[in-house]
């Protein structure tokens, strides 16, 4: 049986400790879940497993031997692979050459055998009940094919130890049981897993082992089969037992200064709205309407037209559409992020890493992009301290962990004090507090007159919230949820 031993491992970064002093191990054939809040070192230490980062101190056994992955080849060729939250893929190559690129079979010539590449996807495939379009190209998938498209990749690779981080992040109730069913049937076939998630249900429902992390710290591990587990225990545990409550109204003064005098009108509407884009899928004779001190929410996946309702929300891509779109009252041809901006509109793009920041700049950059008014400095300073964000100005998008930039991200955008505000899974990476928190958050904006639309793939913790409340399947919006997205 194969096993991974990590022994007082530390990652320290000039402003930070990441890890503080880690020892745990792994073993193969068992499902091991890593859960905490946001930026309690969940991703650091994958990371390093991985060979993504290296720790400041600290060793690694693998089977007993001391082992230095240094980087992504250390890590396969210790049979360690990772599938991250939002892969990075090739996008003009085709899914079966993007998942054995690295790996290629080849022929006696020396040529890539690609009838056998194949066969041996389809078999994987196969295994795991996935069904991907082979020769599609990347550029053209939906977010679960992209994520699929990535873990078979890895699984191509024959790893012993498979590191998933948030891997249900973007699928529906029904995808993430057959998601499990697959992962189980993984481990029971000897693969080691170790899985990143903010979804303790599954992770009672699901892991051998659990291992909380709490600003760096390992605080505690629960063993399935010998320890007392329920959501209510690990939530504790993670939180400390009574503090799982919500923000106080007070704790984020800089929100109430929208005036909440100002009276219901309707800042956006869509009549009819037909859009047939060639490479998502179609939205068909879509009606709503987004009024100040409201929260709409329209829940669905990226495949059944939520991608497409974004970008055409957001004029991101011009898509061609008929029907009619009222933006502040007046009928408009396309909507466009410079005119969304003009007058007033946070927006939190699905995309965190490509439209709602860039992970080459600083944190400081990130959150006084928009910022013209006040000094940068004092007010990124301002938005970190009141939503008790562990990081610096100095810090690069690209060392945060996903929720941890999400934060920040939805900070920025509240702080602007916007009368239109639109949210695509805004609660993605976050942790159980953090989500609750943000409801409360958006529903303080929304009473006090700010008008609230939500685009996202589960109404967790937002449905209790929001005014109204849309299923978008197959390109039509219902008010009857069809899909089992909850």
């Amino acid at each position: 049986m194969n096993y991974i031993e990590v022994k007082n491992l530390t990652k320290q970064y000039p402003q930070k400790v990441a890890l503080n002093n880690i020892s745990i191990n792994f073993e193969q054939g068992k499902l091991h879940m890593l859960l905490g809040e946001n930026g309690a070192g969940k991703t650091t230490l994958a990371s390093i497993l991985s060979g993504l980062i290296q720790p400041t101190s600290g060793d690694i056994f693998i089977n007993g031997k001391k082992t230095i992955l240094q980087n992504a080849l250390d890590a396969h060729l210790n049979n360690i692979a990772i599938v991250h939250q939002t892969p990075l893929l090739p996008k003009n190559l085709k899914v079966w050459q993007t998942i054995i690129l690295g790996y290629e079979p080849e022929t006696p010539y020396g040529l890539i055998d690609k009838t056998n590449a194949i066969n041996k996807i389809k078999k994987i495939c196969n295994e795991w009940n996935i069904n991907l379009p082979l020769h599609s190209y990347i550029y053209s998938l939906s977010a679960s094919e992209r994520f699929h498209t990535a873990l078979i990749a890895a699984l191509f690779k024959k790893p012993h130890f498979l590191i998933l981080d948030e891997p249900t992040s973007y699928l529906d109730k029904i995808q993430r049981k057959e998601f499990y069913a697959n992962v189980i049937k993984g481990f029971n076939n000897g693969l080691g897993i170790i899985l990143i998630t903010h979804n303790v249900r599954e992770a009672v429902l699901y892991a051998n082992t659990i291992s909380i992390l709490k600003n760096g710290n390992l605080t505690k591990q629960f063993y399935a089969k010998k320890d007392k587990i329920s959501e209510s225990i690990i939530l504790n545990e993670i939180f400390g037992k009574n503090k799982i409550e919500p923000a106080k109204e007070n704790e984020d003064d800089f929100l109430t200064s929208v005036d909440s005098t100002v009276q219901e009108s309707v800042l956006l509407n869509f009549k009819n709205v037909t859009a047939r884009p060639i490479n998502s899928t179609a939205i068909f004779s879509l009606n709503f309407s987004v009024k100040s001190k409201h929260i709409t929410t329209i829940v669905g996946q990226r495949e059944s037209g939520m991608e497409t309702l974004e970008e055409l929300l957001t004029g991101i891509k011009k898509i061609p559409f008929i029907g009619n779109i009222y933006f502040h009252g007046k009928k408009v041809s396309s909507l466009s992020p410079r005119i969304l901006r003009h007058k007033g509109t946070g927006i939190v793009s699905y995309d965190r890493i490509k439209r709602s920041s860039s992970p080459h700049i600083s944190v400081l950059e990130l959150l006084s992009i928009y910022n013209t008014n006040k000094s940068n400095e004092y007010f990124a300073k301002k938005i970190i301290s009141e939503n008790n964000i562990n990081t610096t100005l100095k810090a690069t998008v690209s060392s945060l962990s996903g929720g941890m930039l999400q934060r920040l991200i939805l900070a920025r955008e509240m702080a602007r004090k916007p009368n239109l505000l639109i949210l695509s899974e805004p609660m993605q990476g976050l942790d159980f507090n953090s989500s609750k928190n943000l409801a409360i958050k958006l529903r303080h904006l929304a009473d006090n007159g700010t008008a609230i639309l939500v685009l996202t793939s589960s109404e967790y913790h937002i449905a209790s919230c929001s005014d109204i409340l849309l299923y978008l399947s197959g390109g039509y919006l219902s008010t009857n949820n069809i899909q089992g997205t909850s």
